[in-house]
């Protein structure tokens, strides 16, 4: 996966350094996660834009989603997309949420 590795890599970290705060070890206990290639979707492809969109490469998304349950019960939600218009967009979204 290209998208999100860093975002990911920060909530992994973030809850590392709650529980040595607390004292405690939370950990990783499940991944889910879906990719895309969404410049290659019928709908992309029927777009006046599609033209415009980089999509020379291979194997490589341009959207993720990806949901990191941990050993505390709280989960880490990374939405990520490289959605490129002439070089000039990239979004990454982090939200950690504590779940009871």
């Amino acid at each position: 996966m290209t998208l999100g590795a860093h975002p990911i890599a920060t909530a992994i970290h973030l809850k590392t350094f709650e529980a040595s705060l607390a004292g405690v070890h939370i950990g990783v206990d499940w991944v889910s996660a879906q990719t895309a290639r969404l410049h290659e979707s019928d709908a992309a492809r029927r777009s006046p834009a599609h033209g415009w969109i980089i999509s020379e490469w291979e194997n490589v998304e341009t959207w993720a989603n990806v949901v990191l349950g941990f050993s505390d019960g709280s989960r880490a939600v990374v939405t990520a997309s490289f959605a490129m218009l002439e070089n000039r967009r990239v979004q990454l979204g982090l939200s950690l949420q504590a779940t009871s």
